[in-house]
């Protein structure tokens, strides 16, 4: 699934800045916000943290 950054931010219910952020790893998303990203996403917090493959 290819989504823009604000495609998401909207998702997420989170500002598009918010989402740079995460991505240019200027800030990190708390725990729920994890868990909901994960969840849109279809995928495991592993993933996310890079912990496993998808």
């Amino acid at each position: 699934m290819e989504l823009s950054q604000s495609q998401l931010a909207t998702m997420l219910g989170v500002s598009q800045n918010t989402v740079s952020n995460w991505e240019c790893d200027i800030r990190k998303p708390d725990f729920d916000m994890l868990m909901k990203i994960a969840e849109t996403l279809d995928v495991s917090t592993d993933y996310l943290l890079g912990l496993k493959d998808f």
